[in-house]
C-alpha cells in the first residue's frame, strides 16, 4: 500500500546535425547539447543507457 510503480520508455535518436538552426531544448527537457563519444560515461542517463552506449555494435552504428 502507497506503493507507486513506474515504468519508462526512453527513445533514442540517432541524428547527424546539418548546420542548420540551433539545438534547443523542447517542452520536454530542461536543456539539450551535443557531445562527444568519450564524455557519455561522465552523463548521469537512465539505468542501462551508459551499458547501452558502451556496446561495440551501438558504437559502430552512431559511428563512433
Amino acid at each position: 500500500q502507497g506503493r507507486i510503480d513506474s515504468h519508462f520508455i526512453v527513445v533514442d535518436i540517432a541524428c547527424e546535425w546539418s548546420g542548420a538552426g540551433a539545438l534547443r531544448a523542447g517542452t520536454d527537457a530542461r536543456a539539450a547539447r551535443w557531445i562527444a563519444a568519450d564524455e557519455v560515461d561522465r552523463l548521469v542517463l537512465a539505468p542501462g543507457m551508459s551499458e547501452c552506449l558502451r556496446d561495440s555494435r551501438v558504437r559502430a552504428f552512431l559511428g563512433w
